[in-house]
């Protein structure tokens, strides 16, 4: 027990309370009820992702990938647009007028910028559909994305190609919509092409950190589309297994905080 300055008296401090005081400050007592409800969802959330995982996993490892694919033409995205299998835009400058918030109206429509993708990996700028038909009928050019088009990110260190499944989406500069002709390509097939490893060093500029992407230059396997279809399939799993697999990564440190936390406090019965 430390030394008491001089002059002080060791008074027992437990003399001077009740039986009827709690010591524990009230910020410390953790809330067992809300803890338990969220680790109870938690879980439920881990498990559903897992399952996926397992399901998205048995499918691919089942793919018989032995086909000799050195000598398969392969055909670029200019030449696809310039053939009319595809239609190829790049995404405006944005209007003055772009919001940010959580209170977004009913009829906002999100805006997808390469800034915002690589930060939180979706769009959070939106404008107002009154404000979109007000710019484009004074002549403004925007970039619409609808279900079904390609996205590409025209930015190597922000590089993707996804098949966009949401509502209307307004793209940004360096990003691109592709329109594909359903009588020609698979949409499903033609992100996955364009997702290859080897795209991005055959189209990208190299200039600087923050390379470009020429995105003419990505490079689609030229397969008629009957054949298109099961690459088409199997890309879409790849897609899914990948948001399986963010979903863990993301759910995963919060899961495992709440759970120290509770073992922690003294949160498991005996029983």
């Amino acid at each position: 027990m430390p030394e008491l300055p001089e002059g002080c008296a060791a008074v027992p401090v437990v003399s001077l309370l009740d039986d009827n005081v709690d010591l524990t400050p009230a910020r410390h007592v953790p809330d067992t009820s809300s803890a338990g409800v969220e680790l109870g969802e938690s879980w439920s959330r881990f498990g559903e992702l897992v399952r996926e995982v397992d399901e998205y996993s048995r499918i691919l490892a089942a793919l018989d990938l032995s086909v000799d694919s050195r000598d398969m033409a392969r055909v670029t995205v200019g030449d696809l647009n310039r053939a009319g299998a595809l239609a190829l835009r790049s995404g405006q400058p944005l209007p003055t007028g772009v919001h940010e918030g959580d209170r977004v109206p009913p009829e906002a429509v999100p805006v997808l910028t390469v800034p915002d993708l690589m930060v939180s990996g979706c769009a959070r700028a939106w404008l107002r559909a009154t404000d979109i038909a007000t710019y484009q009928a004074g002549g403004g050019a925007l970039t619409m994305v609808e279900p079904g088009d390609v996205v590409v990110v025209g930015v190597e260190r922000a590089f993707r190609a996804w098949v966009h499944a949401g509502g209307p989406l307004v793209l940004g500069p360096q990003m691109y919509a592709l329109n594909a002709d359903p009588a020609l390509l698979d949409p499903w097939f033609l992100a996955g092409c364009l997702r290859a490893p080897g795209n991005l060093r055959q189209a990208s500029t190299h200039a600087s950190t923050s390379a470009k992407i020429d995105v003419r230059k990505l490079q689609v396997l030229q397969l008629p589309l009957a054949q298109q279809r099961p690459y088409g399939r199997a890309f879409r799993v790849v897609a899914q297994l990948e948001t399986s697999l963010a979903g863990l990564h993301d759910l995963g440190p919060g899961l495992l905080r709440t759970l120290t936390g509770r073992l922690a406090a003294g949160g498991l019965s005996s029983g």
